[in-house]
C-alpha cells in the first residue's frame, strides 16, 4: 500500500533506537457525496473509524470490529488499500527510544444494518458518535480545532485532517 505521507509529532532523530510500533487501520466509507466519520463533541474534530489492529488480528477483522464499536454498523466489504500515513514521536512507553504508528487506510462497504456503537470509556468521555457528513464540512471543522491554541488538538487531527485533504484533491 502506498505511503501518502511521513509524519512526525515533534522534532527528533527517528533513524536510529528501539521502535514502539503500533499498526491501526482506518474505514473509509462513502456513501452518495458524504463519508461516515467519528465526531468528538467534546474536541470537536472528526476521525476516521479504526483504531489499533490487536496481536493476531487481521486488518479486516480489525475494520470490522472497529466500524462495529465506533459506528454500530457491520463491513460488508473491503474494496481495496487507499494508503498509509506513518507517524513518528518520542516513545511514550519505557523500553523504547521512538514512537512509530503506522494507520493503514482502507476503502470500504458497510451493510444497511444499524446497532449503537459500543465505545470504550475514553470514547464516551471525548463524546464520539458516527456521522455521515461531506469532506469539506469535516476539513473545517478540523482546521478550526487544528487553529486553537486550548484545549490542543488531539494527536490524530493533523492525521486525519490531511487525508480527508488527500480525498478531497483526488476526487472526494
Amino acid at each position: 500500500m502506498r505511503i501518502l505521507r511521513e509524519m512526525y509529532r515533534r522534532p527528533g532523530d527517528y533513524t536510529r533506537g528501539r521502535v514502539n510500533l503500533h499498526e491501526a487501520v482506518r474505514a473509509v466509507v462513502r456513501r452518495d457525496g458524504l463519508i461516515l466519520l467519528v465526531h468528538s463533541e467534546k474536541n470537536g474534530d472528526y476521525k476516521f473509524p479504526g483504531g489499533r489492529v490487536e496481536a493476531g488480528e487481521t486488518h479486516p477483522a480489525a475494520l470490522a470490529r472497529e466500524l462495529a464499536e465506533e459506528c454500530g454498523v457491520r463491513l460488508a466489504a473491503v474494496e481495496g488499500g487507499y494508503g498509509r500515513v506513518l507517524e513518528f514521536d518520542r516513545a511514550f512507553e519505557p523500553g523504547s527510544d521512538i514512537f512509530q504508528m503506522i494507520s493503514y487506510y482502507y476503502l470500504c462497504q458497510i451493510t444497511a444494518e444499524q446497532n449503537p456503537p459500543q465505545l470504550e470509556p475514553y470514547e464516551r468521555e471525548l463524546g464520539f458518535h458516527p456521522e455521515w457528513v461531506t469532506l469539506a464540512e469535516a476539513i473545517a471543522a478540523n482546521q478550526q480545532v487544528l487553529a486553537r491554541t486550548v484545549p490542543k488538538a488531539p494527536t490524530w487531527t493533523p492525521r486525519e485532517t490531511f487525508v480527508l485533504e488527500h480525498l478531497l484533491a483526488n476526487g472526494g
